[in-house]
């Protein structure tokens, strides 16, 4: 599974394939309808790179992470949602790989990173109540690929009372799913050409 969601990353970036640029209008509308920041994170290896953000109008921005950054996957958000979606055998051994480096993040989310993963399975998407930084939150969903393994994903970091209000975290999934959706079909298109 590792080596075909590597193929495609490979094939995407020999047919000159800019998965920022394909994103860009996804993040925009995400940004302008959320208020928020908006991250698109890329797997590279155990960890996710952020490899492109948008700043919500929202006076109070969250800026957890800068383009370029990378972290384990599972420690935000973004990368939370590419390790639900990856093919149980796959996650157990990222996992096992990332287990030191996680520690200070469930220290600080409360729970294990095998029992967020399970939550993300289990809603469809990730929800970090506590996201990199105390007081605030994050909503994280997969970019689908053709491997079925995700290797992208996108995500809302917020202070927390605006994510955890009421039920705003479910409309952020879906408007978030509805734009991965939009991004992969565009993706796709853009490799079989």
């Amino acid at each position: 599974v590792l080596f075909r969601s590597m193929y495609e990353l490979g094939l995407a970036a020999a047919r000159g394939i800019d998965l920022p640029t394909i994103a860009a209008p996804s993040l925009d509308r995400i940004a302008r309808e959320t208020e928020d920041t908006v991250y698109l994170v890329q797997r590279s290896g155990p960890d996710a790179v952020c490899i492109d953000r948008r700043e919500g109008s929202f006076p109070v921005k969250v800026l957890t992470i800068d383009i370029g950054a990378r972290r384990p996957l599972g420690a935000a958000a973004g990368g939370l949602a590419i390790l639900a979606g990856m093919h149980p055998e796959e996650r157990e051994t990222t996992l096992a790989t990332n287990r030191t480096q996680m520690e200070s993040y469930e220290k600080l989310y409360g729970m294990s990173l095998e029992a967020a993963v399970d939550d993300a399975v289990r809603r469809g998407f990730a929800l970090m109540p506590i996201n990199v930084v105390p007081y605030v939150s994050a909503v994280g969903v997969s970019i689908p690929s053709r491997t079925g393994a995700p290797h992208a994903a996108l995500s809302v970091s917020a202070l927390s009372n605006r994510i955890m209000d009421g039920e705003r975290y479910e409309a952020i999934s879906r408007l978030l799913r509805t734009e991965a959706d939009a991004i992969a079909t565009a993706l796709h298109a853009s490799m079989s050409r």
